[in-house]
């Protein structure tokens, strides 16, 4: 549900159907419709408005949005987690070669404590400023994932259900960056940290508390839905405005199968829906009736929330046309998803052209995928409006209290306004 903010009313017009509401009111100049000036300016220049959910899709200051993009995983990584990205000019190469408008980043707290940069001991936290700055030059929403179950870029290796259960709150991570040092803070705490320092950034576009959680128990699909429902309380209690997501792969993965994955995305502050896709290649919508990607955009759809893939990779064949190749099946599963009402997908893994290494995965410069996903994300926000299987949510004009000068009622009925003087 909208809160009401001061000078505007909004309501969902699904909200309204076969209901009356009257606003009687004593102002004195006439009604104007609902400008779309702010929307059209906020399309395309992170900074001036948050993204956020309207029914199963995504908005950006009123107007439908979607996304297209590419991760670039190490982009806070000072060679430490990869190759250098940081503090270079690696995304704005990216936004100008591949057209992305998002972009999926680790936010690790690992990444703050890099040696020969800020304080021993202290967070660093010109890192991330730094890199969501250079994000929003390059016009770019960041989905910011702030660990990862495997280990990746920090200590403590892949995480196990007891740290689930009870180490994220009480252990800060030992053997980083050296041995027998520690962590600034508990998992925990940096959640709330980082969460509270950029609530009001734009850039941002969601939260992810945990790539690819699982938990491997008897009593897992318990664990794994008391950890989010703390974390996701915690940032939101931090950060009420940004979006969450979970990380999730959506397939077969311990406490994520099948009716597990429809109640951890049940979570109250859960607000989208996420899927990791490593089918390869094929039409339609890959995997099995029970954990395919088919089953679980009919549960996000149950959830009335918007689904998004945060991780979509194929791997590179060998030959003269295996980057051809592997470019259309990216564009045939893109399509796949756009037409099945996917408010956005993220393609694995950016690799500058000196650093593609022997990944199979890598999208690199001079790929022919490149100019698929440049023609693909800008059209994404128009085909959001309109994509979901159900239709698009309707849309009701918000109506300033300044602009009803005169306006003796206002009577909203079955998704039609009347606006009587």
């Amino acid at each position: 549900m909208r809160a009401l903010r001061a000078g505007t009313i909004r309501r969902d017009a699904a909200t309204l159907v076969g209901c009356v509401a009257i606003v009687v009111s004593a102002l004195s100049a006439s009604f104007v419709p609902a400008a779309s000036a702010d929307a059209a300016g906020a399309v395309g220049a992170p900074g001036t408005a948050m993204v956020q959910t309207r029914a199963r899709q995504l908005s950006m200051a009123g107007a439908p949005w979607g996304f297209a993009g590419l991760n670039a995983y190490n982009a806070n990584s000072r060679g430490n987690c990869w190759y250098q990205l940081a503090g270079t000019d690696g995304l704005a190469t990216m936004a100008a070669t591949s057209g992305a408008t998002a972009v999926r980043v680790w936010f690790f707290q690992s990444l703050l404590v890099t040696p020969g940069y800020g304080t021993p001991g202290q967070l660093d936290w010109t890192l991330f400023d730094d890199t969501l700055a250079r994000a929003r030059v390059a016009g770019l929403r960041v989905m910011a994932v702030l660990d990862d179950h495997w280990g990746a870029c920090g200590p403590g290796g892949t995480k196990t259900p007891i740290w689930y259960q009870k180490r994220y709150a009480t252990d800060r991570a030992a053997g980083w960056p050296y041995a027998g040092d520690q962590l600034p803070l508990t998992y925990r705490e940096f959640v709330a940290a980082v969460a509270a320092r950029y609530r009001d950034d734009p850039t941002v576009l969601s939260w992810t508390p945990i790539n690819e959680p699982r938990v491997c128990a008897w009593n897992g699909s318990d664990i794994l839905r008391t950890f989010t429902a703390d974390i996701v309380g915690v940032i939101k209690a931090a950060d009420p405005d940004h979006l969450v997501s979970l990380g999730t792969i959506g397939r077969d993965e311990c406490a994520v199968s099948g009716d597990d994955y429809r109640a951890l995305h049940a979570i109250d502050g859960v607000d989208l829906c996420e899927l990791h896709d490593y089918y390869g290649p094929g039409a339609g919508l890959p995997g099995d009736a029970v954990n395919g990607t088919a089953a679980r955009l009919e549960q996000c759809a149950a959830l009335g929330k918007p689904a998004i893939v945060g991780e979509l990779g194929m791997t590179l064949g060998i030959g003269p046309g295996a980057a051809a190749d592997r470019s259309a099946a990216l564009a045939t599963r893109l399509d796949a998803y756009r037409a099945a009402g996917v408010a956005g997908v993220l393609v694995w893994q950016w690799g500058d052209a000196d650093h593609t290494g022997p990944d199979p995965l890598i999208v690199a410069p001079g790929d022919p995928f490149l100019a698929v996903l440049a023609d693909r994300a800008s059209s994404w926000p128009q085909w959001a409006a309109w994509a979901a299987p159900s239709g698009p949510p309707p849309v009701v004009p918000e109506l300033p209290w300044a602009a009803l000068a005169g306006v003796s009622a206002l009577v909203v009925f079955g998704g039609a306004v009347l606006v009587l003087g």
